[in-house]
């Protein structure tokens, strides 16, 4: 089974998502059997590069709360995260664009795919790391195996962004509004971060729907 995933790392219901795919793969004895394809999506194309506010500044401004109210917001979905073994430190997350974080996924290897998409998610969620820095994104890269003179070479130029803007249209044509969003054999969908019982009994329906062909 081919199961496609639209996402973005500084989505945090994203990880969420990742986390209950993997699980209900893992409960179905299904992690094996699927290729899982990693698209990319913004949820703020606009967003900066330079860091200029903390997270919680951001999510004050973009929702018109104020600051005890962001923490309160980032508060429920870290004790959420909690409950799946996830660390989200919110005071040290670095809101930025994502763009060059998704191009390095376009660059890897599909055998190191799982991984680094993991690694990019802990990187910025718990590590609070700038994931529009080239040096954090070339020591992640590296670090899976991939070549330094093509990620220096991706990284200071606009290489593999037809490929990422490709996600997101396709995102948009298919009507895609938010993220997570998971869709099996262009079929069966998964739309957010669904409970795992919602995932074992979608994924469990499309293998049936697959092996009955």
């Amino acid at each position: 089974m081919k199961i496609e995933v639209w996402s973005d790392y500084s989505c945090p219901f994203c990880y969420i998502g990742k986390v209950h795919l993997d699980k209900a793969l893992a409960e179905l004895k299904l992690t094996d059997k699927v290729e899982i394809i990693y698209k990319a999506y913004q949820l703020d194309p606009s967003a900066p590069k330079a860091i200029k506010q903390s997270t919680h500044d951001v999510l004050s401004s973009k929702y018109g709360v104020s600051l005890s109210e962001a923490k309160a917001m980032t508060q429920k979905v870290t004790d959420k995260a909690a409950t799946l073994g996830l660390v989200y430190n919110y005071d040290i997350v670095k809101a930025t664009n994502t763009l060059d974080a998704h191009r390095l996924m376009k660059l890897c290897d599909p055998v190191e795919a799982k991984a680094l998409n993991a690694a990019l998610y802990d990187a910025y969620f718990t590590q609070g790391k700038n994931l529009a820095d080239f040096d954090v994104l070339k020591e992640l890269g590296l670090s899976f195996k991939m070549n330094k003179d093509e990620i220096k070479a991706m990284l200071y130029s606009d290489k593999l962004k037809d490929m990422v803007l490709s996600d997101i249209s396709e995102a948009k044509a298919l009507n895609i509004r938010g993220v997570p969003y998971f869709r099996i054999n262009k079929k069966h969908i998964i739309p957010g971060a669904q409970p795992i019982d919602t995932f074992v009994e979608t994924l469990r329906n499309a293998y049936i729907t697959e092996m009955g062909k």
